[in-house]
């Protein structure tokens, strides 16, 4: 009798952990949590934007600051402007993003690749200093919550987003 309990119970917990061994398995436990919380279609982010652009970025540069005492790093990248969907009405030479992080919604700029900007200057007051630089704390902002993202113009599917984008700048 003692030996059926036993094995009863060394069953029950390989079940036991065959059950925990799954759930692992579906249900990472690290998570890449970059939730914007806004709209994603393309409509609404080119209606927030303050201007959206194709664009290469020729150079980047990494800035330290502080921001309500936090130590902050940003990438600057200079961008030669492609095309103009979405005319701001200062002209743009340079975007900012933060140095790519887990969660952080970077798009991560690297020079030579081209991306579609939707352009965020409304976030925070412009009193910030990034650096040397007496900028926005937000200025020319293209992070992932903007819809800003690498693109391949040679693929495919580029010309449709072009389109589409045209299509709303008229």
């Amino acid at each position: 009798m003692f030996n059926v309990i036993n094995i009863i119970d060394q069953v029950k917990n390989i079940h036991m952990r065959l059950f925990i061994f799954i759930i692992i398995l579906l249900f990472p436990l690290n998570s890449y949590a970059c939730s914007c919380g806004e709209s994603s279609d393309i409509e609404s982010r080119f209606k927030r934007a303050y201007s959206v652009i194709l664009a290469e970025v020729t150079n980047t540069k990494l800035v330290k600051t502080s921001y309500n005492g936090h130590y902050v790093e940003y990438i600057v990248a200079d961008i030669d402007i492609i095309e103009t969907f979405k005319r701001s009405k200062k002209p743009v030479n340079q975007v900012i993003d933060l140095v790519p992080d887990i969660g952080n919604c970077s798009i991560v700029l690297v020079s030579g690749m081209e991306y579609i900007f939707f352009i965020d200057n409304g976030i925070e007051d412009e009193s910030q200093e990034i650096g040397n630089d007496k900028r926005l704390g937000a200025n020319n902002y293209v992070g992932q919550c903007t819809g800003s993202h690498h693109v391949n113009m040679y693929h495919k599917s580029f010309s449709k987003i072009k389109r589409r984008l045209k299509q709303m700048a008229n």
